[in-house]
């Protein structure tokens, strides 16, 4: 990979994560010099399936990354969306034709990152826990659990939402709050499960196939409300909350052994580190500020967006999906769709840093079309999902 002229900037990423490992490599492409930390001794990623957004074009500049990210993909262009009873709404793109989105499996991916950062000459040093964060006016500090200190030019805590980073940022720690809505996931051979008459007459010879079910809004919660990615529950347990939906749906789950969010992260990772290059080493403050305000309403009204997803995934009405199948099929708006982070930042740092040193007027065009930005809580839409209400916005979401 070819790297712009050095910057002197150092850079330590706390987290190895997608946003992290994409912050990481961009950053060595722009020209700083790059260190990333990891609590965990290995990659242990969660999740099987990751639907990227374009943005994977921006990977264009880093050679020969999407050819070993294509190896871990899987094929359709389109998703099939089904009543929970198995009444078909419709087949849908992902993505547009000229912008399809990327169905890659999750940790396939994520250790691709791994590699390539590796290969750049990248270290990342892993079983090394960050507990404290703090800073000078001219450097970051990380405080680790064996007492140690790093200092840097600058800090990326991308080791999640329980990062001790929040701390110095907020001033205090801000508790997440509970969606109040959680799902079952596995994977599993499709040996035993294609000799199953019903199942093989539902793919009808398809070799990769991707399906979506709008169900009832039932979200009843029996069990511990603890978040954790180990949790596991019996194929059993799941059947009652599905005793009305399709038959294909119960024959699938019952094929289900026991025990068995990205692109804005990485969409950050590569505005971050543009930013930081044109800003320079003596301009770190304020390109970490001008990221910030580039970046706020387009992954907030991203956000909300996915609240807005699992509303109708949860109550969609058969009568309202006649009159308007096409919001059905609706996932992602086109502004989530064309954009280009690093472009983005290259155009907008200057009218951006004027607005945040001299108060000229300044507006974010990277989020939702003619929509007037305003902030929003979890606890909002907790709220009127009681109520019984759809949260309405102004703008072109689609």
């Amino acid at each position: 990979m070819q790297h712009k002229l050095p910057t002197g900037i150092s850079v330590l990423v706390v987290g190895s994560g997608l946003g992290g490992l994409t912050f990481a490599i961009e950053a060595y492409r722009q020209g700083h010099d790059v260190q990333i930390m990891e609590k965990r001794p290995k990659i242990e990623d969660f999740g099987k399936l990751l639907v990227v957004a374009p943005i994977y074009k921006d990977f264009q500049a880093w050679p020969g990354f999407l050819d070993k990210v294509h190896k871990h993909t899987v094929t359709p262009s389109e998703i099939h969306v089904f009543q929970h009873n198995g009444e078909s709404l419709g087949n849908f793109p992902l993505g547009t034709p000229e912008l399809a989105s990327l169905a890659v499996n999750r940790l396939g991916m994520h250790l691709e990152f791994v590699q390539y950062a590796e290969d750049l000459g990248i270290k990342t040093q892993y079983s090394t826990h960050a507990t404290e964060y703090t800073e000078t006016d001219d450097a970051g500090i990380v405080i680790l659990s064996d007492g140690r200190k790093l200092t840097t030019d600058m800090v990326v805590a991308a080791d999640g939402v329980g990062s001790g980073s929040w701390k110095l940022i907020l001033d205090k720690f801000e508790k997440p709050v509970s969606s109040g809505y959680a799902i079952y996931r596995a994977d599993f051979p499709t040996g035993d499960a294609m000799k199953n008459p019903i199942i093989v007459e539902h793919y009808n010879g398809a070799k990769t196939r991707m399906e979506l079910y709008f169900g009832p809004n039932a979200h009843g919660d029996t069990g511990n409300a603890k978040e954790d990615w180990w949790w596991t529950t019996s194929a059993g347990d799941a059947l009652p909350f599905v005793e009305t939906w399709s038959p294909f749906v119960k024959e699938m789950i019952k094929f289900t052994p026991d025990n068995s969010g990205a692109s804005m992260a990485m969409e950050d990772g590569f505005s971050l580190a543009t930013c930081l290059q044109i800003g320079g080493k003596h301009g770190i403050p304020l390109a970490t500020r001008v990221h910030n305000k580039l970046r706020f309403e387009r992954v907030a009204c991203a956000q909300k967006m996915g609240f807005k997803n699992r509303q109708k995934f949860h109550n969609s009405d058969s009568t309202r999906v006649e009159k308007n199948p096409d919001r059905i099929g609706n996932f992602t708006g086109q502004w989530l769709l064309r954009h280009d982070p690093v472009q983005y930042a290259y155009d907008n740092f200057q009218a951006c840093a004027d607005h945040l040193l001299h108060s000229t007027e300044f507006k974010n065009s990277n989020f939702v079309p003619r929509h007037t930005f305003k902030q929003w809580t979890v606890t909002e839409f907790l709220e009127a999902q009681e109520q019984g209400k759809e949260i309405e916005d102004d703008g072109d979401w689609s």
